[in-house]
């Protein structure tokens, strides 16, 4: 009976093989000399940047990750702290390498233009369509109507007819207020 109870001890204590794991772990950060090399590529690069008359095609063939953006990007939308620097840079100026959210960067100024803050717009609407009291589209015109009238308008005021009387007749838009002449 002794024999049985040790051997239920045993059984309820019975413990499998058991493993010892070790790890390693690796910073998947650069290091100095990483960023150091990484850096000093780009400065290899400035001149033949700033040479290329096909900026898109050379930050290809250097396998950029950065997308070649081809546009105006106005200074207000540039969210980074070297903007400053960044603008006075002169048209076909490279500015860099420099840090922009852990990657290194050339910026080349390829055009600059000054515009204005604000600008004023007006038009005149032709509509084809009107929505009714109950929510629904109903025609007003025919298209081919619309364009009519639209390159009418644009031919009398290209004759000097006075823009601000032509939306007061024929502008579809009645939220947009025209002034009194």
């Amino acid at each position: 009976m002794l024999s049985n109870m040790l051997l239920l001890v045993k059984r309820a204590y019975h413990q499998d093989e058991s493993r010892t794991i070790q790890y390693v772990s690796f910073s998947a950060s650069p290091s100095a000399s990483d960023s150091n090399a990484v850096k000093g590529s780009l400065e290899k690069l400035k001149d033949s940047f700033a040479r290329a008359t096909d900026v898109a095609g050379m930050l290809a063939r250097e396998n950029s990750q950065t997308p070649f953006y081809d546009g105006l990007i106005a200074r207000k939308q540039i969210k980074i702290p070297n903007i400053d620097s960044i603008i006075k840079t002169p048209v076909g100026g490279i500015f860099g390498p420099y840090l922009d959210a852990n990657t290194f960067v050339l910026a080349k100024i390829v055009e600059a233009k000054p515009v204005p803050d604000t600008v004023k717009v007006r038009h005149i609407l032709i509509g084809t369509q009107t929505q009714n009291q109950q929510g629904q589209m109903q025609q007003i015109r025919e298209d081919s109507t619309a364009k009519k009238l639209a390159d009418s308008i644009v031919l009398a005021i290209k004759n000097g007819a006075n823009f601000d009387s032509l939306a007061k007749r024929f502008s579809d838009d009645r939220v947009v207020k025209i002034p009194e002449a």
